[in-house]
This record gives structure tokens, sequence and C-alpha cells, in this order.
């Protein structure tokens, strides 16, 4: 215990800003000895630049198509990047509407862009969504893919 002690205070007057840090996980005990680690600590998170938001991107080849099982419908499509610099993207947001208009589905369609979309770069999106939110509307020629958005 009073070895113990020592060796707290050793370190202390050994490596001041040891004792004055708030991560302790910024010194070690190797073979008896106190090694301060000090300079190797991140003392504030690493700052990275963020990826700016999505502004010109432009989405094509929108369509609705059913599935092969039956019950289900697929939405797909293809968003460019039609700026000159990277854009964010991780999902697009679209409205299922009827002829008549109504808003029968609202959805999100995974975009898998990593760390943002290149300028020129273009994705295929796609999403599967339950025949029973048409709510009776069957007929998909009457049916349209609207895209809302993207985050």
């Amino acid at each position: 215990m009073i070895r113990k002690f020592f060796t707290i205070i050793a370190a202390i007057t050994l490596f001041p800003t040891v004792a004055g840090a708030q991560d302790q996980v910024c010194y070690m005990e190797w073979e008896g000895q106190i090694i301060d680690l000090s300079s190797m600590c991140v003392t504030k998170p690493i700052e990275t630049e963020p990826v700016p938001v999505a502004t010109n991107l432009r989405f094509y080849d929108v369509q609705i198509s059913p599935r092969s099982d039956g019950n289900s419908l697929e939405i797909t499509g293809t968003v460019i990047n039609e700026s000159n610099q990277v854009s964010s993207i991780s999902a697009v947001q679209f409205n299922v509407i009827s002829s008549d208009g109504s808003i029968l589905a609202s959805d999100t369609a995974p975009v898998q862009a990593g760390a943002g979309l290149e300028p020129g770069q273009q994705l295929a999106f796609s999403k599967v969504i339950n025949k029973n939110v048409l709510r009776g509307n069957l007929n998909l020629s009457d049916l349209q893919v609207e895209i809302t958005g993207s985050v």
C-alpha cells in the first residue's frame, strides 16, 4: 500500500502534466516505471472537414415495378452528382402518388455513397415496399414516384 502511494507521488512529481490530465490512460507502468504517454493522448476531438450537403443532385430512371413474390413493389432509380464537389447523401426520400394526386406511401431508399458522392458519380437506389400500402390502387400504370428530397 505504501509502495503504491509513493509510486503515485513519484509519478505526479516526475510527470506533472499527467497529474492534470483528464484522461487517465495518458500514462502506464512498465516494469516498475511510470511512462508518460501524454504526447500520444488526444485531448480534443479530431476535427474532420464535413462533406457538403447535397445541392446539385439529379434523379432519373425512377420506376415502380412489381416483385416476383407478388406482395411487394420495388422503387428503383439513379442519382447523379451534377456539382463540382463531393456531396453528402445517405438516402433518397420519395412518395408513391396515385392518379388523383393522393400520397399512398412515403419512404426512404438508402444510397451507399460512403464518404460522399463524387462530382459526376452516379449511384443506383432501390426500396421494396409492401403492396398493401396502395390501398386498392393496384394498377401500376396509374402510380407515380415523386422524389421529395435526400438526406
